[in-house]
């Protein structure tokens, strides 16, 4: 009897140390997302163009919802909550009553380089995916929200927690976009609006958050499957779109039809978004889906 109570003895030690050093190592992750979060970034900001005419207003929002700034903002552009789970809580802002107070460097800093006018990075603003974004469609996006009446709204502060904070510390959730854009780089030369690899090439970043940086799909790192779904792989691999023509992808694109006559979950899916682009777009897209390697399902 006594043997076995020293055992439970020493099981209990080594569990309570288990514990403590779980602890530990949970709140050093903890601490260290925070501080990330907290980092202060120099960003001078670029100034661009901004249209003024009702064609380029239009266009503005177009791009607005075909590139997903609608999807997160809302289609209003008032901000919403866009996800509530345990890993987090992200609302992103109003951009109605942003838009008067915002210059245009304050519009670089923010899209582009994900960091607000006090240096503070945004979370999971998409910075790294927009940093492409040329001067032109970024100016016809700020004409539209300067156009829209400043309609303030109520929304709660975003909040990364516990496991969504141990998750941006082991690189699996990129919490801070910023970090993943090189700010000292030249802007990138855009290409001509053309039915090009180019365009397409330009236009395929707004794809590699949810399928990957080798469009290859796969489940999306730190994200729920029931609620983002598992994004397809969009290469011409015999796992993906082998077989597809220019056609089949923008009906997909406009109606969430497969070839098959299947359709894809819409939540999954967004055709709310990609139903806003236009044929050269798709055409443009589907040259550039065609020039990559061909990559097996899952290889992101």
């Amino acid at each position: 009897m006594k043997k076995w109570t020293k055992v439970l003895k020493w099981l209990g030690i080594g569990l309570g140390v288990l514990v403590m050093v779980l602890g530990v190592a949970l709140g050093g992750a903890y601490a260290m997302s925070g501080a990330r979060m907290d980092a202060h970034y120099e960003i001078a900001g670029r100034s661009f163009d901004v249209p003024s005419d009702e064609a380029a207003i239009t266009e503005g929002r177009r791009i607005f919802m075909s590139r997903g700034c609608g999807e997160c903002h809302g289609e209003d552009a008032r901000g919403r909550v866009l996800i509530d789970i345990p890993l987090m809580r992200i609302a992103p802002p109003n951009l109605t009553t942003m838009a008067s107070t915002f210059s245009e460097p304050d519009w670089d800093r923010a899209v582009r380089h994900g960091v607000s006018p006090t240096g503070r990075p945004y979370v999971l603003m998409p910075a790294h995916e927009l940093w492409y974004m040329s001067d032109a469609d970024l100016g016809r996006v700020v004409a539209y929200l300067r156009s829209l009446p400043a309609s303030p709204s109520e929304l709660p502060a975003n909040e990364i927690r516990l496991i969504g904070r141990v998750l941006h510390v082991l690189g699996a959730m990129p919490v801070v976009p910023a970090e993943l854009v090189d700010h000292d780089a030249p802007r990138p030369t855009p290409p001509a609006v053309a039915e090009t690899v180019a365009y397409g090439e330009y236009l395929h970043w707004a794809c590699i958050n949810c399928h990957g940086e080798h469009m290859s799909g796969g489940p999306m790192p730190g994200a729920p499957e029931d609620v983002m779904g598992i994004p397809a792989n969009l290469t011409f691999h015999e796992t993906g779109l082998r077989g597809w023509t220019r056609e089949d992808l923008y009906t997909l694109m406009q109606t969430g039809r497969r070839p098959d006559g299947t359709s894809v979950n819409p939540e999954h899916m967004p055709v709310r978004i990609s139903r806003h682009y236009t044929e050269l777009e798709v055409g443009a897209l589907y040259l550039y889906l065609r020039s990559l390697p061909e990559r097996p399902f899952g290889e992101r």
